[in-house]
Order: structure tokens, then sequence, then C-alpha cells
């Protein structure tokens, strides 16, 4: 497996490919998807344990780094961050007439570990939800009109 890394503190902003050892993700994913002449309604879950199966030294900006040399030491067992082990997704679609269709979708993403703290000393960030809505409409067989709002809520979270 290959990770973006940064090299030590002193060339924050640039970055290497390094690669890790060994690495496992399993899991199991279910989804179900509902359809009907008007309506259609789908969920998805996804459950996924990602970690170093391998002891390695790497670079990165974690704040627990070593100061001199910007290395952190992953061991065997750590999560690899960035991939959440929870991960549901749910909407609907319906169509209000033959031309006009509206939909939205709720995304919920569980807590996982920043970018950069492989070896997990911080805490893992909190789990968020976001949703959005679409609309669309066919005005003949060749145009439509389709808009989106992503983030309907504007919530914040971290990745």
């Amino acid at each position: 497996m290959t990770f973006w890394r940064f090299p030590a503190r002193t060339c924050r902003g640039f970055g290497f490919f390094q690669n890790v050892g060994r690495t496992r993700r399993q899991g199991l994913e279910a989804e179900v998807n509902l359809k009907s002449s008007a309506m259609q309604l789908y969920a998805s879950y996804a459950l996924v344990d990602a970690r170093f199966l391998d002891a390695l030294q790497i670079a990165s900006n974690s704040p627990f780094a070593d100061p001199d040399t910007g290395i952190i030491q992953v061991l065997p067992g750590n999560q690899i961050p960035a991939i959440p082990r929870h991960r549901i997704k749910a909407g609907i679609d319906y169509a209000v007439t033959d031309k006009l269709k509206v939909g939205g979708d709720a995304l919920f993403v569980g807590s996982q570990y920043f970018v950069g703290d492989d070896n997990n000393q911080a805490a893992k960030l909190p789990s968020y939800t976001v949703f959005n809505v679409h609309a669309s409409y066919q005005i003949d067989k060749t145009f439509q009109i389709y808009g989106r709002v992503d983030n309907l809520f504007d919530n914040r979270y971290a990745t």
C-alpha cells in the first residue's frame, strides 16, 4: 500500500508517497433498493476495519511526531486514518410528474482518525451527517434541468 506522506517539518506543504508494508481492510457492505413507478428508496451500510499489519516509521504532520525528525512510530493494529468504521447512506427519489423529479439523501460517516495520525495518538474526529437534495425537470427528450444542493444544513465537519 502506498500513502501520501509529508516529509520532516522543515518542508511543510510538500509531500511524497511511501510504501507502508502490509495493511488489511475487512468488513461488510449491505444495500437495499426499493422501486415503484413513482418512487425509489435506497439505503446502504458499510462496516470497514482498516489496519496496519506491520510496524513502521513514517514522516507525519502529526503534533505527536518527533520534533526533530517529524517521524512517528506506527504499530501493527493501528487504524488507517481517514477510513471511518461505519458509513450509512439513505435516500429517496420521487417522480412528482413524468417530467419533475425530486429527491434527497443523507450520509452518516462514523468517527475516524485524521490524516497524518497513523499511530492513532490523537482523539478520533467526531462522526457527522450530511443531507443533500436534488431535483430535475425534463424539458424534452434531449434537455433536462438539474439542480442539487449538497450539505443542505451547512454542517461543519473535519476529515
